[in-house]
């Protein structure tokens, strides 16, 4: 029997991605000391890695994958981003810039990225990666190493940065790719039709 198309190991890696999320921001709201929350949360950011690269070497890409991958990844972020701003370490502001980026590409490229016509650019996979590596060190900060909290600040404000112009990136390109679609839409040729047909009949029938 044939494996389903969702069946992949990248996508229950990415099932384990949101479920770390409860124990992770749990342990950082209520800044738990010791090396568990850091534990976890490297464990949580390394899943993000770790799907992309066995899809690509086991040739188990999927369909659900290129949806859900990027559906952790923004809630993710913006999950333990509200934890770290619980804390303490980080102001609201932040979550707000992630919030409206975040609606306004779900808005404008969210089918162009679930149909697969725009894909994650180099711009997105840096965002991510400064992203995870800020959190990563707010944690750090919370639960062991206190004096890396304005390093985590800063490196996550570059972060919030980079997301907002990979967002428009993505706006941009998916708009832009809507618009060369319209542009080249339109009647074509019958599929079905019969091949040994007149060409003045097929000519009549093409615009």
């Amino acid at each position: 029997m044939a494996r389903p198309d969702w069946l992949t190991v990248p996508n229950l890696i990415t099932v384990l991605r949101l479920v770390l999320l409860v124990p992770v921001c749990y342990l950082v709201a209520t800044r738990v000391q010791g090396l568990l929350p850091v534990v976890l949360v490297v464990l949580w950011g390394g899943t993000d890695w770790v799907d992309g690269a066995i899809a690509r070497r086991f040739n188990q890409e999927s369909n659900l994958g290129r949806i859900l991958d990027p559906i952790a990844d923004r809630a993710g972020i913006l999950a333990v981003t509200v934890a770290v701003v619980v804390a303490g370490i980080f102001p609201w502001s932040l979550i707000a810039v992630i919030a409206v980026v975040d609606l306004v590409v779900a808005a404008v490229a969210g089918r162009a990225v679930m149909v697969g016509t725009v894909r994650v650019a180099w711009l997105g996979k840096v965002r991510s990666a400064v992203l995870f590596v800020a959190l990563g060190m707010a944690v750090l900060s919370i639960a062991m190493v206190t004096v890396l909290a304005p390093v985590a600040l800063g490196m996550m404000i570059v972060g919030v940065a980079l997301h907002a112009v990979a967002g428009l990136q993505y706006c941009w390109t998916a708009r832009r790719t809507i618009s060369s679609g319209d542009a080249n839409a339109g009647p074509r040729a019958d599929p079905n039709a019969d091949p040994d047909a007149p060409r003045e009949a097929l000519e009549r029938s093409t615009p």
